[in-house]
């Protein structure tokens, strides 16, 4: 699974931001601590069967990985809201997926050195 995280992306996010780097430090470092507490959510609502807190985190999650260019993230994430608003069962697979990717984005983005960006 890739899941590295896209430069692209954090350019756009620059962007959107106006340019300004230590916004983007901010807001990484909100993403850093804000990732492992989406991905246990989404567990936690698995294993609940809680499927209404499943797709509402997996709405959010992947939104906020799609921002950060974690791309593996927020499409497990999207497949994962796709299936449980349709009624599909979710295997246990597919969270642990989730946490694998999310686990290997968020290393990825913490090393990534945004004076490249």
């Amino acid at each position: 699974m890739n899941s590295q995280i896209s430069k692209l992306a954090l350019r756009r996010l620059l962007g959107a931001i106006g340019g300004d780097s230590d916004d983007l430090e901010e807001l990484r470092e909100d993403y850093l601590g804000i990732a492992p507490i989406l991905a246990q959510r989404l567990a936690f609502a698995h294993a609940q069967g809680d499927r209404e807190t499943l797709k509402i985190t997996a709405h959010e999650f992947k939104s906020n990985a799609r921002d950060f260019g974690a791309d593996a993230v927020a499409d497990l994430c999207e497949a994962l809201e796709r299936n449980t608003a349709a009624g599909t069962e979710i295997d246990q697979n597919a969270i642990d997926d989730i946490l694998r990717a999310e686990e290997e984005a968020r290393v990825s983005l913490a090393n990534i050195d945004l004076s490249d960006v």
